[in-house]
């Protein structure tokens, strides 16, 4: 990974609560020289696929790390550990990054199946619809901020909601973002009961 990953247990009783978080590689593309900007359209395809590999690489290799440490407490027969993926994913709910993330596809969480102890559910999916973004880029909502859960936890979630109130729309160039007073991401929580 690029960045790496950041994985802690929580002791709060039972068997805790583990969390981690991840900032997946940006949409923003670096060119030789530490250029923001293609010197012609090979360069800018180039450099677009470099970084979605990127981005993909490491999203696979937090789904590997999830499918090692949710499916060794299944294998034993062992209640799993409450766990929670987080973060800048900087791809939306249906990219192949994010659900891949996701595990195994027919996640009815109403319905028990095998695929179960390795699964995450994105709470993303049940935003309030008025609120399912968390970055607004040239005027329109992404939800690129993620909270991915496993089934145990889907079941006692109260609500979801990402705190947009504050933010402002982002445009393309680097430099609007480095003057902004005003984050350009909001925070996408979730409460849960029980």
């Amino acid at each position: 990974m690029g960045r790496g990953a950041l994985q802690v247990h929580v002791d709060c009783g039972g068997v805790g609560l583990r969390l981690l978080t991840a900032h997946l590689k940006s949409k923003l593309l670096t060119y030789p020289g530490g250029r923001r900007h293609p010197l012609n359209e090979d360069e800018r395809a180039r450099g677009a696929g470099y970084a979605l590999l990127r981005r993909t690489a490491e999203a696979v290799a937090l789904r590997v790390h999830l499918n090692q440490t949710l499916a060794a407490a299944a294998a034993n027969g062992q209640p799993g550990t409450p766990t929670i993926l987080c973060g800048d994913l900087n791809d939306g709910p249906d990219a192949i990054t994010t659900v891949l993330l996701e595990g195994p596809a027919d996640g009815d969480v109403n319905r028990p199946d095998k695929g179960d102890a390795v699964r995450l559910y994105n709470l993303g999916r049940r935003l309030p619809p008025a609120r399912a973004y968390s970055r607004i880029y040239q005027g329109n909502g992404e939800l690129i901020d993620h909270i991915l859960a496993t089934r145990d936890l889907q079941l006692q979630l109260s609500n979801v909601d990402s705190l947009v109130d504050d933010i402002t729309s982002i445009g393309a160039s680097t430099r609007s973002r480095e003057k902004a007073v005003v984050p350009d991401h909001a925070p996408v929580v979730a409460r849960f009961h029980g």
